[in-house]
C-alpha cells in the first residue's frame, strides 16, 4: 500500500485514520459529468465518516507567493475510518486509500495542481504543488537558505 498522504504528528483524533488528497481545479472544471462523478462517489465511500470537500480556492494575486493555483476550486477527498487492534489490514486501509484514489482519478486531466500538504508521497509530485515558475523560485530560495540540505527536498 502507498504511504498515507497525511502523516500529521499533531494529529489528535485517537484511534481514528485520515487519508486525504487535496487538488486544485479550474472555475469550469466542475462540469456537470464531474459533479455527477463525484456524487457517483460520495456512494461508494468507504466509510460514512469520508467526504469530498469542493471550496473556493485563494483569491486571484498579482503579487509572487508559492500559492500557485489562485482562482477556481480545491477538492479533497478525505477518507476516515477507525483504528482497530486487529491493524490495517484488518481495518481496510487499502480499500480506504483505493476510495481516494478513485476521487483523484475522476478529477483526471481537470486537476491543474496538487495541495502541497496532502501530497501522496509518489515521485513527482511536490513539483506538481507548484507552477513551474513557482517550483523553479522555492529550488533557488531553498539552495540559498539551506545550502547544507538540512531540511527535506522540494
Amino acid at each position: 500500500m502507498k504511504a498515507l498522504s497525511i502523516l500529521d504528528a499533531a494529529w489528535s483524533w485517537p484511534k481514528l485514520c485520515l487519508y486525504g488528497h487535496g487538488m486544485f481545479v479550474g472555475e469550469d472544471a466542475l462540469t456537470p459529468e464531474l459533479q455527477q462523478s463525484l456524487a457517483s462517489l460520495t456512494q461508494t465511500m468507504s466509510s460514512p465518516r469520508s467526504l469530498i470537500l469542493v471550496a473556493p480556492a485563494a483569491p486571484p494575486s498579482h503579487l509572487p507567493s508559492s500559492l500557485s493555483f489562485r482562482g477556481g476550486f480545491f477538492l479533497s477527498a478525505y477518507a476516515m475510518w477507525p483504528r482497530t487492534p486487529d491493524g490495517p489490514e484488518a481495518d481496510g486501509d487499502s480499500r480506504h486509500a483505493q476510495w481516494v484514489a478513485a476521487v483523484r482519478q475522476a478529477v483526471g486531466q481537470a486537476c491543474l495542481g496538487l495541495y502541497v500538504n496532502e501530497v501522496m508521497l509518489e515521485p513527482g509530485q511536490v513539483a506538481a504543488c507548484y507552477s513551474p515558475h513557482t517550483y523553479t523560485r522555492l529550488q533557488r530560495l531553498k539552495q540559498e537558505c539551506d545550502p547544507l540540505g538540512l531540511l527535506r527536498p522540494l
